[in-house]
């Protein structure tokens, strides 16, 4: 977990072009029709770099792990990345703040346990 998370905080922004996900949904940009206008820019970053694991085993991070640790690290890094589109953030600051506000501010007492369909707010938490 903790290699995806730096993982993902190296990569989040790999060929990012100094545009944002409206502009290339507005453009109709190569970019934005190539990711159906989801989360452009991060779907983008996971293209790129996880394409060029695909073809280059000298850049491949997940070569060395079993089977099933890197297909959790690749998992974990497509979550973290998504999550970085701006679309979601006042959603998961919200989601934080009830968290916070029903848990407490030990992070001890986080663990989110209602039924998944009533942690709509905490999303941004649960890579489910």
């Amino acid at each position: 977990q903790v290699m995806s998370v730096l993982v993902a905080a190296m990569l989040h922004d790999a060929g990012h072009d100094g545009l944002n996900n409206s502009y290339h949904q507005n453009a109709a940009t190569e970019r934005a029709l190539a990711f159906n206008d989801q989360s452009v820019q991060e779907n983008y970053h996971l293209s790129t770099v996880l394409s060029r694991m695909a073809r280059d085993p000298s850049v491949d991070i997940f070569a060395n792990l079993a089977q099933a640790q890197a297909r959790e690290a690749r998992r974990l890094i497509i979550h973290m990345i998504l999550g970085t589109d701006m679309k979601g953030h006042f959603k998961c600051v919200q989601g934080f703040k009830l968290l916070i506000g029903t848990n407490g501010k030990d992070p001890a007492n986080w663990q989110v346990r209602a039924p998944a369909s009533e942690r709509a707010n905490t999303s941004c938490f649960n890579s489910e």
